[in-house]
């Protein structure tokens, strides 16, 4: 079985859980035999997936591929040995606190504000979203329809040819090719593509008209994404593809256009939901298109069941055309060497993830105040970056509590291995949150965790305390009881571990791979149900 799949970010360029669950299940899928061709809008060089192509379609990779060009496949990762996370443990550290010693391990100087804090989007996403190179074809003043749109870009080509004289010779040359491929992607797909698509694809959305939220790139690059996936799969031909396997409304355009264009089954999998993200605030356009992908996918797979019944509740889909599939964890070894070269001397309580209205950082600092009148030797660690963050630095000296506070910032690779392994708890208030695969990462490093009962890792998880995100009275006494009972953190984390041993990569894959066979099944047999 070969598959297409369509994703944003795959490690170590990851702004949150989407790329590390993307890496999990296909990783796992490898070992089941399953073949993939995974394309994200860039690929940075550190990638390292040696179960799969993993294919970034930019211009001149586009042109690469093109019969136009040459045979040359699409750039691609396999094997690729993964880049350094960094450098080992030192020998010894600084004195002056765990305070001082946590901002000398994570590079952070002292009382400076994380670089890029006050963005809309993690800094990482913003420079991924900056860096996509893609000749810009779009205008806001095209129609909707797939003639017109075709007609910008044979513009578009026979200015990129003029400039360029041999294709391929040249940067305009490669352009040129690249709009080639394109343009014979939409002449082929024809009225089959949707409106909502052709409406991404053709329209370049002003900074003003785009919710603050998200910033003003955010909805082109999606429109773009799905334009050069199009151009992709045209231009390298017959591949073998048996199904399209999109992650998240950011790729959905461009799964509902693939399966215009090849007629191959589409899954998408939703990982979240704008109103996960959003609440009340959620954009309307985001749902959309989240509607408009699962109108047009032949099955949908959601992290949760939490997820499925708010897919139910939001777009109205059937129950019964949701299959669960729960994110995993593989097992970790908890570095020792980081606590006990820092000789920390006090307890550290950590949120990592992004610091947004989704995931509650809010009612972690307002815990962490009614918690340090009894716990005075603590240091609450907030690790991520968002659009919420300067209002929590803010909030946290008004509460005379900032001594007992550290923003970090936004942690990869051996820096988020420091903090799981430093903590002594972690702690997810989360408001929405599909699944939430950070208190399993937390477990296999052998930390107690406290989650929000408004999750789906809840589902899954036994062996972990427990708290409505707004009970903030409530969350205090957990994480007061944990830290002054070390006991009960201990007896937590030896029992979530062994809970965790079963929620693992391999078992996501197995039930990932039967949904295949079922949705095959289903449309080589239309009067079959797809059950679970």
């Amino acid at each position: 079985m070969k598959i297409l799949m369509l994703g944003w970010e795959y490690p170590p360029h990851i702004s949150g859980g989407l790329g590390t669950a993307c890496e999990g299940l296909t990783t796992a899928l490898g070992r089941l035999g399953v073949g993939m061709d995974f394309v994200v809008p860039k690929l940075f060089g550190a990638e390292n997936a040696p179960h799969m192509r993993l294919l970034a379609p930019t211009p001149a990779e586009i042109a690469a591929s093109s019969p136009a060009a040459s045979s040359t496949p699409a750039a691609q990762v396999g094997n690729r040995p993964e880049a350094p996370s960094g450098g080992t443990p030192g020998k010894s550290q600084p004195a002056g606190g765990t305070r001082a010693i946590l901002q000398r391990l994570l590079g952070t100087a002292t009382g400076a504000e994380p670089e890029g804090h006050a963005r809309e989007l993690p800094r990482e996403v913003m420079e991924r979203i900056q860096k996509v190179e893609v000749p810009s074809f779009l205008s806001p003043y095209l129609k909707n329809t797939p003639a017109e749109l075709s007609q910008a870009i044979r513009t578009r080509l026979e200015r990129a040819l003029a400039k360029g004289r041999s294709p391929g010779a040249t940067e305009e040359g490669k352009e040129a090719v690249a709009y080639g491929a394109v343009l014979d992607a939409f002449e082929r797909a024809g009225s089959a593509l949707p409106p909502l698509v052709q409406s991404l694809l053709a329209s370049s959305i002003h900074e003003s008209s785009v919710s603050e939220h998200y910033g003003g790139d955010l909805f082109s690059e999606v429109g773009r994404y799905a334009a050069k996936v199009l151009a992709l799969v045209e231009s390298r031909g017959e591949q073998g593809y048996e199904l399209i396997h999109a992650h998240d409304w950011m790729t959905f355009p461009a799964g509902v256009a693939l399966k215009a264009l090849t007629g191959l089954p589409l899954i998408i999998h939703v990982h979240s939901l704008e109103y996960d993200r959003s609440g009340a605030g959620a954009d309307r356009r985001i749902e959309e298109i989240e509607k408009a992908g699962m109108s047009a996918a032949d099955t949908i797979i959601a992290v949760s069941y939490y997820t499925r019944d708010l897919i139910h509740r939001r777009h109205g889909v059937p129950l019964e055309r949701i299959q669960v599939v729960h994110n995993g964890v593989y097992a970790r070894n908890t570095v020792q060497s980081y606590r006990d070269q820092a000789k920390l001397d006090s307890k550290i309580v950590l949120f990592l993830g992004r610091v947004t209205f989704q995931k509650g950082p809010d009612y972690f600092v307002e815990a962490a105040a009614r918690v340090i009148p009894h716990v005075p030797q603590v240091l609450f660690v907030m690790a991520g970056s968002g659009d919420m963050l300067p209002r929590m630095m803010e909030r946290v000296s008004e509460l005379g509590i900032a001594d007992k506070f550290l923003f970090t910032g936004f942690l990869k690779g051996q820096d988020v291995e420091r903090m799981f392994s430093m903590a002594d708890l972690y702690v997810m208030p989360s408001v929405s949150e599909p699944f939430g695969i950070s208190p399993l990462e937390a477990i296999a490093y052998h930390t107690p965790v406290i989650i929000s009962k408004q999750s789906g890792v809840s589902e899954v998880l036994s062996h972990a305390l427990k708290v409505n995100f707004w009970d903030v009275d409530q969350l205090a006494n957990l994480i007061v009881s944990v830290l002054k009972y070390p006991e009960l953190g201990t007896d937590l984390s030896a029992m979530a571990t062994e809970e965790v041993k079963r929620l693992h990569w391999d078992a996501s894959a197995a039930k990932t791979s039967e949904i295949y066979a079922k949705t095959l099944e289903g449309r080589r047999s239309p009067a079959k149900e797809l059950n679970s």
